[in-house]
C-alpha cells in the first residue's frame, strides 16, 4: 500500500510540474554558425592561384585529348 501511495504522490508531483518550466529552452535561433570567409589574399597570390588552375585545366584537357586519340588508334 505504501508503494501505491508513493506512486500516486509522484504522479501528483509530475502533474503539478507539467505546466511549469524547469529546464532551459532550446531553440535553433539561438545557435549561430560561424561565417565562412575567404582568407585575405593579395593580388599576386590570386594571380598565381588562377594561373595554377588554368595550368591544371590545360593539363586535364591535354590528357583527355591524348587518351581519346589513343582509344581511337587501339580500336
Amino acid at each position: 500500500m505504501d508503494e501505491l501511495l508513493k506512486a500516486v504522490k509522484h504522479l501528483e508531483q509530475m502533474s503539478e510540474q507539467a505546466g511549469k518550466r524547469n529546464e532551459k529552452c532550446f531553440s535553433l535561433s539561438g545557435i549561430r554558425l560561424p561565417r565562412l570567409r575567404l582568407p585575405h589574399l593579395d593580388g599576386p597570390t590570386w594571380a598565381v592561384l588562377l594561373m595554377g588552375t588554368a595550368a591544371l585545366l590545360l593539363l586535364w584537357w591535354g590528357l583527355d585529348t591524348v587518351w581519346s586519340s589513343l582509344s581511337l588508334l587501339l580500336q
